[in-house]
């Protein structure tokens, strides 16, 4: 059974199993009382690019809750507060609550590695290791050495996690912790072998077989999972209050190997994310050998070099399409199909040209140079501001704000005009503000446009390549522009119409006879 069938059939349908009662029969079941969060049929499973915050993961499976009885100040469940009265500190609680669950974390890279990192419960991070150093269970780790491929954890016990999310005001009713078990979403996962008698491989899978066929649980290849609870008797304990928490993880997942050019730590090159979208057969499915593969290897190594990496749960239900361009753009670059090759390329806009080898355009070749238009300055921005996912500060979005002072002072109508730009991608304040500077470099100051009807001789040319133009009835001399888009034309037209806009890296370096001195290098600024 392939994955995503078996998330359809896992993932949804809860079990719901009482079987614990107190002697005292007047009271109801305590079980029953377990409030779980829906999870709607067709839910978005999170994709995981680098080291980022999934915060809605699938609450795949949850097994038999169970009441246990207060503990108190001799329990090995008490360390912490040794001198309390039991039911003074759990607030004359009758009871814990307790279960076991298993969480989709995401789908990682195709053929890929991945990890959590740390649990959050109410927006607080859990800790994984105990209360000092007495604390009476041996053989447990860090949940950051957690490697487990799908089997027991080899010579310990899974991970054991243990704390208090709530403002101390809440009291300890949400007592959260537990042992959790981390499968990685391996080629040869599985859950149980479902021979008969089945024979487990993992916690989840022993516990799982328990109330259901274990024939029909899934291995959950290529997803990142994370099981709670199931050590012995022991359950994943959610406090005295039945209501268990929406969770969410610091996961990461990275592409085999060195990707297409070197991995980059906590963050994955744009490059290998928009490989794995397109080639992936749980995404797009885009055959290998209907892309450059040296081409998207040059631009993954530019990337790498200016240490461009990109982080990011998607959770959203958008198309991957659209996706890539929230990436090209991130990275300032453009996807086409080279008209020679018929290979999907990748074109990075760099300042990478030599201004007297690029094509000139003139009249003697372009049949007419229709729509130019050279902006006004009303259509310009004077403020940036870049919204990003800044890792340092637990994930949250941070704002890179760059501004060009003189185009508002220097303006017949000084005013502010703000535009908001959105780069979850990006997870660094250096990179947002640079994001923040170039985008204020094209959208501060006005921007020719044209549209120019060439003959067969631009063929070969594809967007994101530079070319002069020179006009001199729109007083243009060999002004560079970027190519935006190719009309090919039909067989009966063998016409090529390209669209063109100036390149803002030559408005740095040179005027023409009738636009503006050229301002000032924008300042930036970071707002939290």
């Amino acid at each position: 059974m392939d994955p995503v069938t078996a998330i359809a059939l896992l993932s949804f349908g809860f079990q719901f199993i009482y079987h614990r009662f107190f002697s005292n029969e007047d009271r109801p079941n305590p079980a029953s009382e377990i409030r779980i969060p829906r999870t709607d049929e067709g839910a978005p499973i999170p994709l995981i690019y680098g080291l980022c915050m999934v915060k809605a993961p699938i609450l795949a499976w949850i097994g038999p809750p169970a009441p246990y009885p207060i503990p108190g100040p001799g329990s090995p469940w008490f360390p912490q507060h040794p001198d309390l009265d039991a039911q003074t500190y759990w607030q004359g609680a009758p009871y814990l609550y307790g279960t076991e669950a298993l969480y989709v974390v995401g789908m990682i890279m195709d053929g890929g590695t991945a990890k959590i990192q740390s649990i959050y419960a109410a927006e607080q991070r859990l800790p994984d290791e105990a209360y000092g150093d007495t604390f009476p269970l041996a053989g447990y780790v860090r949940l950051n050495a957690l490697v487990g491929g799908g089997n027991f954890e080899t010579d310990t016990k899974p991970c054991f996690v243990w704390g208090h999310p709530l403002a101390a005001t809440q009291g300890p009713s949400m007592e959260i912790g537990g042992f959790v078990e981390f499968l990685n979403g391996g080629p040869t996962q599985q859950l149980v072998d479902p021979t008969t008698p089945y024979a487990s491989t993992t916690v989840a899978g022993e516990r799982m077989s328990l109330v259901m066929d274990p024939s029909i649980i899934p291995g959950y290849r290529g997803f990142l999972s994370m099981f709670f609870g199931g050590v012995d008797d022991f359950r994943w304990f959610i406090g005295s209050n039945p209501d268990l928490q929406n969770y969410s993880f610091v996961a990461g997942s990275w592409p085999a190997g060195d990707g297409l050019y070197q991995q980059m730590g906590f963050n994955v090159n744009p490059i290998d994310v928009i490989y794995d979208m397109l080639t992936d057969t749980r995404k797009l499915g885009y055959p290998t050998s209907r892309i450059d593969y040296d081409n998207f290897v040059a631009a993954a190594r530019t990337l790498f070099e200016e240490g461009h990496g990109y982080a990011r749960s998607i959770e959203e239900t958008r198309s991957a399409e659209s996706h890539i361009q929230d990436i090209l753009k991130q990275i300032d670059g453009v996807m086409y199909e080279d008209p020679t090759t018929g290979l999907l390329k990748i074109k990075l806009i760099r300042p990478d040209y030599v201004f007297s080898q690029i094509p000139l355009i003139t009249n003697r070749n372009c049949e007419s140079l229709e729509s130019f238009s050279a902006g006004s300055w009303t259509d310009t921005y004077t403020r940036i501001k870049v919204v990003f996912t800044n890792r340092s500060n637990n994930y949250r979005e941070a704002s890179a704000v760059a501004q060009n002072q003189a185009n508002a002072v220097g303006a017949i109508n000084p005013e502010v005009r703000d535009l908001t730009l959105q780069f979850p991608g990006v997870t660094d304040i250096s990179r947002a503000k640079i994001i923040a500077a170039r985008e204020l470099a094209a959208r501060s100051r006005p921007i020719m446009r044209c549209r120019a009807v060439v003959g067969r001789s631009f063929f070969s040319q594809t967007p994101g390549n530079a070319l002069r133009v020179s006009w001199p009835n729109y007083n243009l001399d060999q002004v560079v522009f970027r190519i935006a888009k190719v009309d090919k034309g039909t067989m009966e037209n063998g016409q090529i119409a390209l669209e063109l806009i100036q390149d803002f890296f030559y408005t740095y370096n040179s005027t023409t006879s009738h636009s503006p001195t050229v301002g000032s290098f924008p300042s930036v600024a970071v707002i939290e």
